[in-house]
């Protein structure tokens, strides 16, 4: 299958299983502990990508039994599937970047809300940047000395660097939008 006909949630999901045999389900928490801060992907995302992975001949999957549970499916990414990543890491074509951002939804249309309501949310943004620097800052400085996780702390930097921007940006908004005498 040409890379370039694959989503990026499937390029995602190669990555992945690139890194290890592993159940649908054990891939989704590994996406949430890595990709999630900066790819989110659902878990149904996951499992129908997986379905067209092995449907390609991009992934194998075989029927594990587990004692007291439901049998597993557990996915290895295939020769050809290491080659298509390859092949789409090779390329130079990023795509679009679309994010959302409910925040700044409502901060366009922040005329229609009392100010003091705003500010709030504002503030709430503040404190979950903060919380995410730190909880990032703290991740880099656990794979400071690891030779192996370079590129994990290279992606991890960038999300620092993210919080950092978006706290210097409500440095700059919260003056612009705060309740005054004549708007509160």
């Amino acid at each position: 299958m040409n890379a370039t006909k694959l989503s990026p949630g499937a390029h995602a999901v190669l990555g992945l299983l690139s890194r290890g045999p592993t159940s649908g389900y054990e891939l989704g928490s590994l996406a949430e502990r890595t990709i999630a801060h900066f790819w989110p992907i659902t878990r149904a995302h996951i499992y129908a990508e997986l379905g067209r992975l092995e449907d390609a001949g991009l992934v194998t999957a075989t029927e594990v039994s587990q004692r007291g549970r439901p049998d597993k499916r557990v996915y290895t990414i295939t020769g050809a599937g290491e080659r298509t990543l390859d092949q789409w890491l090779a390329t130079g074509d990023l795509g679009d970047e679309r994010r959302r951002n409910p925040l700044l939804l409502k901060v366009f249309f922040g005329d229609r809300m009392a100010p003091d309501h705003l500010a709030r949310l504002l503030a709430a943004e503040r404190e979950r940047c903060q919380a995410l620097r730190a909880h990032y800052t703290a991740v880099a400085a656990a794979l400071q000395d690891d030779p192996d996780a370079v590129m994990r702390r290279a992606t991890v930097l960038y999300g620092i660097r993210c919080a950092e921007a978006q706290l210097a940006w409500l440095d700059e908004v919260e003056p612009l939008i705060a309740p005054t005498p004549r708007n509160a």
